[in-house]
């Protein structure tokens, strides 16, 4: 059985859990969790660099808060490529790296990033951290803050994804692209859990067989530490329905992905 890396879906393989929202699956590192941000306010500083109340309004007051948790998602799924490259380029010589990256950093006015710092860490490896920080002080969120800065916390989770014969570039790029294409059915599943409970968080590891003719079958919770039912077979029921077109000439492969989900603090 091969291993490829995918990106998690806070909706966070490499499996990479992007922040708040965190639904990661597996084939590349984090898309598909993404994932919400968590969104401070400049009060947040200490106060000596702190603006005076008047000027510090409340983050970005022209967005709702759900809309600005979108915006920063959409930000960072467009950037996927470069937090894949990240991980993928330290997979080299560490075939067994995984874990959770938290960043913070701040956004001003005209949407430039700055303050990038790794807040948190299971994964322990400074090539990686430096790189995604050093990516993400280049990316742009504009209209996000109109006065004053916004403070963004967001995890990124990296975890090798395993199939059977979709080891190859190819083949982990296809699985990828059919999750990332069902993303919104996988918030929806996890959205729906936090509504009964707020905190719900947690690693769900799906396993499914897919044929010659791309349909899936034998969908199963191979792992979990969100033990919620409710999500858990939401996700399976989405699975079943997907196609994996030309992934399998004859016979059939089978997947293992895990999803992870988090919601921003």
């Amino acid at each position: 059985m091969n291993v490829f890396s995918k990106l998690s879906f806070l909706i966070c393989g490499c499996l990479v859990c992007i922040g708040g929202f965190s639904a990661c699956s597996k084939t590349q590192p984090a898309e598909e969790k993404a994932p919400e941000a968590e969104v401070k306010a400049d009060e947040a500083k200490p106060a000596e660099e702190a603006k005076p109340a008047e000027e510090a309004k409340p983050v970005a007051d022209a967005m709702e808060p759900g809309s600005k948790k979108e915006a920063i998602q959409k930000v960072v799924r467009e950037h996927s490529n470069e937090f894949k490259g990240c991980y993928e380029s330290a997979l080299a010589n560490n075939p067994g790296l995984n874990g959770r990256i938290l960043l913070s950093w701040m956004i001003d006015a005209e949407g430039a990033v700055s303050e990038v710092t790794v807040k948190e860490t299971s994964m322990n490896n400074k090539e990686v951290e430096d790189c995604l920080a050093g990516k993400l002080s280049e990316w742009k969120f504009e209209g996000l803050a109109k006065n004053g800065k916004i403070q963004v916390e967001y995890p990124f989770v990296f975890e090798m994804a395993k199939t059977d014969n979709a080891g190859s570039k190819e083949g982990r790029e296809a699985v990828q692209k059919v999750v990332r294409a069902h993303s919104d059915e996988l918030r929806e599943c996890y959205e729906s859990g936090l509504t009964k409970t707020p905190d719900l968080k947690g690693r769900i590891l799906l396993s499914w067989t897919v044929d010659g003719e791309g349909v899936v079958s034998e969908a199963t919770v191979k792992e979990t530490s969100m033990n919620n039912k409710e999500v858990e077979d939401c996700l399976v029921g989405k699975l079943n329905g997907w196609k994996f077109e030309g992934m399998v000439k004859d016979g059939k492969t089978q997947i293992e992905y895990p999803f992870v989900f988090e919601s921003a603090k």
